[in-house]
């Protein structure tokens, strides 16, 4: 509106400054001139024929500047207009936005707080839930080296099964491929549970012979209740050969109901900020918005979510995406990264976080590599205490 005044001040001014020109003239010209040349006379003609002559011309002039000037000032109206029209559609936008947003993360807030783990629930749930699916790890990695002690043992003709699917699974069991599996089939027990073993018809057939091997290892455990022991503190110990183990609850039960939904949510969130219009809503905002979802995420929650990310039901989060129609480069990578290294969602994991398998700091090394040389960010709040060659092959020490 402010605008709007100050042309209406411009209009009001030029016009008297015309009133005032022309009123001047006609004072001007009926005097006696002192230049003979401009004085009126029978030739030039009497005096009003001569005021009107002039004037005439003068006052087209005017007029036809003022309408000018009327039809400059109209057109600067509509844009002034339009500007707040876009202004308001925007502001408009950004406020169904935010509402949507805001209302997606109370969601979030009520996923989070109907998560169990045994007693545990809420935020408490995710270190529990974690020390489990880091059980069940280590399970399968003291189980990895009783398989290849029997591949090796002089009498190894006795194992045939064993002699059999390591010959089609030497890289997985022995080589570079071993971390990396463990932590995917640790994660795929720690979720489905025992309904997992419906998921093998669709894995190739090398994996699928290795991952019945430790299945039917795991699914021979009998357990006891003790409630004094607790999986994040890592007083739950299972050892290979012994049948039966004490547990605040049992492994392998499954915590697909709930995290299920709790995931998909969770990505339906980011990916609804991560697509919206980037007219209405810039890059670095909509990294403000998920920062704000982040600072929410406790750190085991974090980690929790990059287990799952790297398994197969949560690999949405790890895809590469497509940015051509962006002309900044720098922009493009970060808008090409996954949504976990796009807006750093497992930023606050700290050094001291139980890490475990195949671990975020070998999993993202390109991601934080171009955070860091790119941006001149870190990818982890730690990364001045963390070296990628602490990891060998991907694999922490505990």
């Amino acid at each position: 509106m402010e605008k709007f005044k100050d042309i209406k001040v411009r209009y009001r001014r030029r016009f008297m400054i015309a009133i005032g020109l022309s009123v001047l003239l006609l004072f001007v010209l009926t005097r006696n001139a002192f230049i003979p040349c401009l004085a009126f006379t029978d030739s030039t003609g009497d005096v009003g024929s001569t005021i009107g002559g002039v004037l005439g011309t003068l006052v087209a002039i005017v007029a036809a500047y003022l309408t000018f000037i009327a039809f400059l000032e109209q057109y600067r109206s509509n844009e002034l207009l339009s500007e707040e029209q876009e202004k308001s559609k925007k502001d408009l936008k950004i406020e169904r936005f935010e509402s949507k947003f805001y209302q997606m993360l109370d969601i979030y807030s009520k996923d989070v707080e109907a998560i169990r783990c045994g007693e545990f629930k809420g935020k408490e749930a995710f270190p529990e839930l974690l020390g489990e699916l880091k059980t069940i790890y280590q399970y399968l990695e003291h189980e990895n080296s009783v398989f290849r002690n029997k591949v090796q043992h002089p009498d190894a003709a006795r194992y045939k099964e064993e002699k059999a699917i390591y010959a089609n699974s030497a890289d997985i069991i022995d080589g570079s491929k071993k971390t990396k599996y463990n932590t995917k089939l640790a994660y795929d027990l720690f979720f489905y549970g025992q309904p997992h073993i419906d998921k093998f018809e669709t894995l190739n057939k090398d994996e699928r012979q290795l991952d019945m091997y430790y299945y039917r290892s795991l699914a021979t455990l009998k357990w006891t209740v003790d409630k004094s022991l607790s999986y994040r503190n890592e007083t739950v110990k299972l050892s290979s050969g012994s049948k039966e183990y004490a547990a605040p609850n049992p492994l392998l039960k499954g915590h697909n109901e709930a995290l299920g939904h709790y995931y998909r949510h969770l990505y339906n969130l980011v990916k609804y900020v991560a697509e919206f219009d980037d007219e209405v809503i810039s890059e670095d905002d909509k990294y403000e918005y998920v920062k704000l979802l982040r600072s929410q995420m406790s750190d085991s929650e974090q980690l929790l979510l990059y287990y799952n990310a790297f398994s197969d039901m949560g690999r949405k989060w790890r895809y590469k995406h497509i940015a051509n129609d962006c002309a900044d480069e720098k922009l493009k990578k970060r808008k090409e990264m996954c949504y976990l290294s796009r807006f750093r969602l497992i930023k606050n994991i700290p050094y001291s976080s139980p890490t475990f398998g195949y671990t975020p700091h070998y999993a993202f090394h390109d991601d934080i590599d171009t955070w860091r040389t790119e941006f001149g960010k870190r990818y982890f709040e730690h990364d001045l205490l963390y070296s990628i060659s602490d990891a060998s092959n991907g694999a922490a020490t505990d």
